[in-house]
């Protein structure tokens, strides 16, 4: 048994490289968005972090692949989904965005900004600030709610967040971070965000 469990890891990571430029190279005019997450039901995925996916990419080195950001799996990988954002943009590579929620434990696929509002906000802000203006997709897959009830609200939610980022002045946000003015922040964060 001592073999059976074993990893050639640096041969696996070849063989995804390898595997991903041939799928990329086939039709270069649709682009390849590659999707981590840290697991799936009995098993331990190999690109279960946005780093790690932007480190097997930059080996790739293809312009037609890029990330798609799931907000949910982000957070599966205790990861912060607008850090995560901020890092594709930083190291040039391309990403797409998928929304949804969770408890940072399961897959739940819940509502987008339905246990995580402030986490959400701040994608979606930083989705702002880089200017991304391509598709959301809802990578959900409701297991108990009304399908058309669930995505008309999950895509009311994520307009609705969207909309307010857009009008807040992002502009004082961003100096009061810089600045590190963190309880002028947060009281601006009560009274805009959470209305209170």
């Amino acid at each position: 048994f001592d073999n059976l469990f074993q990893v050639d890891y640096p041969k696996a990571w070849r063989n995804m490289v390898d595997s991903i430029s041939e799928a990329a190279d086939y039709l270069p005019e649709i682009p390849l968005f590659i999707e981590y997450k840290i697991n799936e039901t009995r098993v331990h995925c190999q690109l279960d972090s946005c780093a790690k996916t932007i480190v097997m990419l930059k080996e790739v080195q293809n312009k037609a692949t890029g990330i798609t950001i799931d907000f949910g799996h982000s957070l599966l990988a205790k990861e912060n989904p607008a850090q995560v954002l901020s890092l594709c943009q930083e190291s040039g590579i391309d990403y797409y965005l998928h929304t949804n929620d969770n408890d940072w434990n399961f897959d739940w696929d819940l509502t987008g900004g339905s246990r995580n509002f402030l986490h959400t906000v701040e994608f979606l802000f930083y989705a702002r600030e880089f200017g991304y203006d391509k598709y959301f997709t809802a990578d959900a897959s409701p297991r108990i709610f009304d399908m058309i009830g669930f995505f008309t609200e999950h895509a009311k939610m994520n307009q609705a967040i969207w909309e307010l980022v857009g009008s807040l002045d992002r502009t004082k946000y961003r100096r009061l971070m810089e600045e590190e003015r963190h309880m002028e922040l947060l009281a601006l964060v009560r009274k805009e965000l959470y209305r209170l």
